[in-house]
């Protein structure tokens, strides 16, 4: 039988390395769609959706006190340790939140009756073309919506829109 002797030796592991070696990959998948900057012509497709869904059901929305402050860009404030008024995040998330799934929700329950006029505002305001929209596996339409809703162009349009409503 062979003597056989394990030598303990010592090494100093840095918080750093620790950290290095516990770093997972992680794999973003890219979303297949880019949107591109909103213009004059994509004003008439998303006219023929509101159309669709109903002006009154679009209104409506704006008594969602979530939605109403995201189109005009009112953030909610709160003073901080300091005394000074800043963002409050926390709620700026929730009310984003709130804006979103309301909007989905109705456009979502209106599916059937304006599916052609969602995918030509996807498709006229991304780099799909109305096929592809229609084609897109649905893990990527709800966040489609979502980036869409939340694009500045997206909420210029709506402010304007409203603007000219309350004149």
């Amino acid at each position: 039988m062979s003597d056989t002797r394990i030598e303990e030796t010592e090494k100093t592991v840095s918080i750093e390395e620790v950290e290095k070696e516990a770093t997972v990959e992680t794999v973003v998948e890219e979303k297949p769609y880019k949107f591109k900057e909103l213009g004059f012509d994509d004003i008439f497709p998303m006219m023929a959706l509101i159309n669709k869904i109903g002006l009154e059901k679009v209104l409506g929305l704006m008594e969602n006190k979530a939605i109403f402050n995201l189109i005009q860009g009112k953030k909610p404030m709160k003073i901080d340790e300091e005394g000074n008024e800043v963002i409050d995040q926390d709620e700026y998330v929730k009310q984003v939140g709130i804006a979103v799934v309301a909007i989905i929700q109705l456009v979502l329950s209106s599916f059937k009756d304006c599916r052609n006029e969602l995918y030509e505002v996807l498709s006229t305001a991304s780099n799909l073309t109305f096929e592809e929209v229609s084609k897109l596996p649905l893990k990527h339409v709800s966040p489609m919506i979502v980036d869409f809703i939340k694009k500045d162009d997206f909420k210029d349009f709506f402010q304007g829109l409203l603007g000219s409503i309350g004149k």
